[in-house]
């Protein structure tokens, strides 16, 4: 686990934040792994942690506010109201879902971003490095306590030069879930089961703001609907494709369950192109012969 991170968190605020007594830390603990994947613990409770440490060093709330009444999910008339812990694994869970879909999109222009990207978005000790806050003091432009130094907009439109515009939107996503845009969205799934198939479908209703979000990502990350010919290899898997496979929670892994589509996929595109060849007789160049359509 991210004992290094828990060191950090205890020097710079103190035991009383998480590991005095015999309360708050396991009760973290036991949060994280109230989440069905078991395999993801230690990326979802070190996600936890350095983002604690985080929030505290970029001032969004102090120290005082984390309580087990703000941590811990509450039920009140029957009703789960999910605590800033549930809320915060739920957001490594889309982090982890979004390089994953990068990873399997498997395309230079995928491979691009996500080299790209993961240094700044991969977890909250990467993006409070990348885009450090300004103390009040500061000498810099735009020094106002709580603010990201040199103008985040610039920094993130810096950071995806060279990128494609899906590119460019997936990052500005990442950014905002960082700073907090979606939590009322992440705290409305914190309850589900099946909280990547959530995101890899993205039309969720309780995904008010997020939910678009994802959409348009996989929109402009899909490719353009290909033509069928008589010599070329089945299109590449959609994004919204790849997005199910990567929340598929049948157990099967990512590069598995593509192969699969992919063989079934090539198997229908051959039959689609036997169908063209049978039906559409091409010119030939050396002739002028009309193009005749085969009768049915």
């Amino acid at each position: 686990m991210c004992y290094g991170d828990l060191r950090a968190l205890e020097q710079e605020f103190g035991r009383d934040l998480l590991t005095s007594g015999y309360t708050k830390l396991p009760k973290v603990i036991n949060i994280v792994k109230s989440f069905q994947d078991m395999q993801s613990f230690p990326f979802n409770f070190t996600f936890v942690i350095r983002m604690m440490l985080v929030t505290l060093q970029r001032k969004v709330v102090p120290p005082a506010w984390f309580t087990l009444a703000t941590m811990d999910t509450k039920i009140q008339d029957g009703t789960k109201t999910a605590g800033w812990v549930a809320m915060t694994v739920t957001k490594g869970i889309l982090v982890k879902h979004l390089f994953g879909l990068m990873h399997t999109m498997d395309t230079a222009d995928s491979k691009k971003m996500h080299e790209t990207l993961r240094d700044a978005f991969i977890d909250p000790a990467a993006f409070h490095a990348r885009f450090p806050v300004l103390d009040s003091a500061a000498k810099e432009p735009h020094g106002a306590e709580g603010e990201v130094a040199l103008g985040s907009e610039s920094q993130v439109a810096y950071l995806c030069e060279g990128l494609s515009k899906a590119g460019h939107f997936v990052a500005e996503l990442l950014f905002d879930l960082y700073t907090g845009d979606f939590d009322s969205d992440l705290k409305a799934i914190t309850t589900d089961s099946h909280i990547t198939t959530i995101f890899g479908a993205g039309a969720d209703e309780r995904l008010t703001a997020l939910g678009p979000k994802l959409r348009e990502f996989m929109r402009l990350a899909s490719p353009a609907t290909a033509f069928v010919g008589t010599t070329c290899g089945a299109p590449a898997l959609g994004v919204r494709c790849l997005a199910r496979i990567s929340s598929d929670p049948g157990g099967v892994s990512p590069e598995e369950k593509k192969e699969q589509i992919m063989q079934e996929r090539q198997q229908l595109w051959t039959k689609a192109q036997n169908q063209r060849t049978n039906f559409v007789a091409w010119p030939s160049g050396r002739t002028k012969r009309k193009v005749v359509s085969k009768p049915l």
